[in-house]
């Protein structure tokens, strides 16, 4: 139900495209979101500030519950040699396994082994 009392209500009982146009407008501030991320990474002086933007770039993807893309950022943020929270990479582990594509199991896949190596190098 709606109420004249209520403008949120009222825009949703009365314009069905409300929500459509609703959504627009978050893909809009996502993508902006995204494109300033890719600038900073590309834009990057150092190490540090390549580490801290691809780690953001992939945060984003995350939270968006991008499969294939939270993928291709876990992979860049490796690459650098980004610090990674598990939670992250169980995050992006979960999205790919998602999604039914053998080669996304086995681009993860790799990954695993990648970050294995990584670890067992880094151990005293």
């Amino acid at each position: 139900m709606f109420s004249l009392s209520n403008p949120h209500s009222l825009a949703c009982g009365i314009f069905p495209f409300y929500w459509q146009q609703h959504e627009l407008q978050e893909k809009v501030v996502s993508r902006d979101a995204a494109k300033k991320l890719k600038q900073a990474f590309a834009a990057a002086q150092d190490e540090v500030q390549r580490k801290a933007a691809a780690v953001a770039l992939l945060k984003h993807s995350l939270d968006l519950g991008h499969r294939r893309l939270s993928l291709m950022r876990l992979e860049a943020a490796i690459g650098c040699g980004a610090a990674l929270a598990d939670e992250d990479l169980h995050r992006c582990a979960d999205l790919a396994l998602m999604v039914s594509d053998p080669g996304i199991h086995a681009r993860l896949a790799q990954v695993s082994r990648r970050l294995a190596a990584v670890l067992s190098s880094s151990a005293p």
